[in-house]
């Protein structure tokens, strides 16, 4: 597979923030292999790497989202 071909697939997906596990599920390779076609995308700009296994795409990047990303929270904590 090429890397236009995947990164074809995963603009179809309509999601800015996808998980290597995902893109592995989505190309129907290994994890290992997944993340070898991530990285080289984001080395050419076209994905962001995020944190380690989640990436974003370049072009519907959200950067105010972002924070809650990276903590890998998905709801606010409650107050202690």
């Amino acid at each position: 597979m090429t890397q236009v071909e995947a990164l074809a697939k995963i603009e179809r997906l309509d999601l800015w923030l996808f998980e290597t596990r995902d893109l592995a599920a989505l190309l129907k390779v290994e994890n290992s292999n997944a993340n070898k076609i991530a990285s080289r995308l984001a080395r050419t700009g076209l994905i962001v790497p995020i944190r380690r296994g989640r990436w974003a795409l370049r072009r519907r990047l959200n950067k105010l989202a972002i924070p809650d990303n990276l903590c890998g929270f998905s709801r606010p904590h409650p107050a202690l």
